[in-house]
């Protein structure tokens, strides 16, 4: 192993137990509770577009995200994966706030 890959293995290591300790600050309630709405919201944005509503169904998930995007669990997830994503340890976060060129209905159907 090279000494470059090793410090990147050591910051790698830090940045991923200083990940840690500032995702304890979250809510787990806040979050169990996002689990269950969203399991509602689903199969609700299902029936919508089974309906053929998909306008609606588009409007129902873009105004859940954004009030999730604002909630204080998922800011602080964002800001606590911020230096893991700049560094390539992990994925950036997906941003579903411009869904110009996609629709809620027929990404359901892909899952």
């Amino acid at each position: 192993m090279s000494n470059l890959e090793g410090m990147n293995m050591q910051q790698m290591m830090q940045q991923m137990k200083t990940m840690q300790t500032c995702l304890l600050q979250i809510d787990e309630s806040e979050l169990r509770q996002y689990e269950a709405d969203i399991a509602k919201l689903e199969s609700k944005l299902q029936q919508l577009c089974k309906d053929g509503k998909r306008d609606l169904a588009q409007e129902t998930a873009i105004s859940f995200g954004k009030r999730v995007a604002q909630s204080k669990a998922i800011q602080t997830i964002h800001s606590c994966t911020k230096n893991m994503q700049k560094n390539a340890f992990m994925p950036t976060l997906p941003d579903y706030s411009d869904m110009k060129n996609q629709h809620i209905c027929d990404e359901i159907t892909k899952n």
